[in-house]
């Protein structure tokens, strides 16, 4: 057998093992990808049974509202569609009976509570005072927190189970992958194993024909084996031999020759092997960062999640009761009464959207940025405006807001940016005699363009510039100045996330400026 023929039954023995393993793979993978989306859809259920929770107890315990009861109708809608594509995407034996149970219970809760909200408006009508102590009522409400009880309970067993099997299909998939590698590793060894063993002598037998003939020994000839590749180039060399007597010196030139290219050659593939190395150590470093990056963020997600949820609560009694004095002293309210709690309602509202772009922000690896063309005049004075219902009447704070160019970005992170900086701007310039701010663009060219907001306030020390945009890193103690050290945290994570840079300037006592670089796309740029 020529080694030709070896070489093609290794190459069929790989290639069927890969027509094997590859679409079991393939099939594990898209397993994988199901059980993860399931997952997912779990996740998203169990929001909206806990969102749904909420409004059950505003309506039945704060609010009382038909506004409450409108929400809460309509958080069943939802609930109902989430339930629906639960039971399409659900359809293992394993999940069969939870999602009936909780597609049933989920029924008699809407039941129970529609019977509450009707023995109340029935209550209503009649002129009856309504009391938590009347016995049909209490017994409903008894049952409908023993079905809400079952429903989150059969939610999270829909996770918990889905999560055991995204970690089988995960585990399976690896496992498929590990056999692969390990199969094809153990077919290229084995198959060098054997030519190694094969051909070692008769490559020997040649080497060693190869340094006569190099150190003159031109009668030197090879013993031919077999009939393959090896014994043809045996043959050649013979031939080759026996020229070689006649052209002795042309034989010399063509060693010394061969010297400096095999020289060449071993110096090559040294080179090569220790940059390999070198690749091979830098690829390690950088899947290890990797890992703790991801881990890093999972854990800020979390933690962006768990805040944003506890806000949500006080924000909600806010809107509601706010809106419960406007309806109780509807006539006693003057206007600058009314349009104190119209601020406050708008921002309560505000403040929610903004936790809940917090919670997407710090999702920012997994969703995509919309990009839009943004009018910068416009966002500008629309983040000042809503700046300045919050500062004191007897600070009298001059604007400076000079025509900036339009750019391509997300809107939503662009806003934060500039609410983070223009606040500090207020905060650290309205203890002076008289503040001035200034918004501007700095630099606009075909690459980038540099927008920038000053100040004449507090200032800070450049020697701890690197620090300003750390998290939790304050320059300031919080009796001179409060806040959190998140802001600029945040404003370097937007800008970053947009391939820009940004950083600061300042002086003690004589203010402090802020830039920041967007790099400028096909429609955006300086117009």
């Amino acid at each position: 057998m020529n080694i030709r023929t070896r070489l093609n039954m290794s190459s069929f023995i790989s290639l069927a093992m890969m027509l094997i393993m590859v679409p079991l793979l393939f099939w594990s993978f898209s397993e994988f990808r199901k059980a993860n989306e399931n997952d997912q859809l779990a996740d998203k259920l169990q929001k909206t049974v806990s969102e749904r929770f909420i409004l059950r107890e505003e309506y039945l315990l704060i609010s009382k509202s038909p506004s409450t009861l409108v929400r809460w109708r309509s958080k069943n809608v939802t609930l109902g569609k989430l339930l629906d594509d639960v039971k399409q995407r659900f359809g293992d034996d394993d999940f069969q009976e939870i999602v009936n149970n909780l597609i049933k219970n989920n029924d008699d809760a809407i039941a129970i509570f529609n019977r509450i909200a009707s023995n109340r408006e029935q209550l209503n009508i009649v002129g009856r005072e309504h009391h938590f102590n009347d016995e049909l009522e209490r017994r409903l409400m008894g049952q409908l927190l023993y079905k809400s009880y079952l429903i989150s309970d059969a939610s999270g067993q829909l996770g918990a189970l889905n999560q055991i099997k995204v970690e089988r299909f995960r585990d399976r998939t690896i496992a498929l992958l590990v056999t692969l590698i390990a199969g094809l590793a153990a077919t290229i060894l084995s198959t060098s194993f054997i030519l190694n063993k094969t051909l070692r002598r008769r490559i020997s037998s040649l080497r060693a024909s190869t340094e006569s003939i190099a150190k003159g020994d031109l009668e030197t000839r090879i013993q031919i084996i077999g009939n393959d590749e090896l014994s043809d180039l045996s043959r050649t060399f013979n031939d080759m031999a026996d020229k070689l007597k006649s052209s002795y010196e042309s034989l010399q030139e063509e060693i010394e020759e061969r010297k400096l290219t095999e020289e060449s050659l071993t110096e090559s593939e040294q080179n090569l092997r220790q940059n390999e190395e070198r690749i091979e150590g830098l690829n390690r470093e950088l899947q290890l960062q990797i890992l703790k990056m991801q881990e890093a963020n999972r854990e800020l997600e979390s933690f962006t999640y768990s805040v944003s949820h506890d806000l949500r609560a006080p924000l909600r009694h806010v809107l509601g009761f706010v809106e419960k004095l406007l309806k109780l002293e509807q006539g006693n309210l003057g206007e600058k009464s009314r349009h104190c709690l119209d601020v406050i309602s708008s921002s309560a509202s505000r403040m929610g959207t903004l936790i809940d772009d917090l919670l997407s922000f710090s999702r920012m690896g997994r969703a995509e940025m919309m990009q839009v063309k943004i009018d910068m005049n416009q966002l500008v004075i629309e983040v000042v405006n809503e700046i300045r219902e919050g500062v004191p009447d007897n600070v009298g704070i001059g604007w400076r807001i000079l025509q900036l160019p339009d750019i391509v970005a997300d809107r939503s992170m662009l806003r934060q940016v500039l609410v983070n900086l223009i606040s500090n701007a207020v905060k650290f310039s309205q203890k002076t005699g008289s503040p001035q701010i200034e918004i501007g663009c700095s630099q606009a060219n075909e690459t980038e363009t540099v927008y920038y907001v000053k100040d004449n306030g507090a200032g800070f020390d450049m020697r701890y510039a690197d620090k300003l945009f750390g998290l939790f890193q304050r320059l300031h103690s919080p009796e001179e100045f409060d806040g959190t050290g998140v802001g600029l945290a945040n404003v370097r994570r937007v800008i970053n996330r947009h391939g820009g840079r940004v950083w600061g300037e300042g002086k003690i006592n004589d203010g402090a400026v802020f830039y920041f670089a967007l790099p400028n796309s096909q429609i955006g740029g300086n117009q």
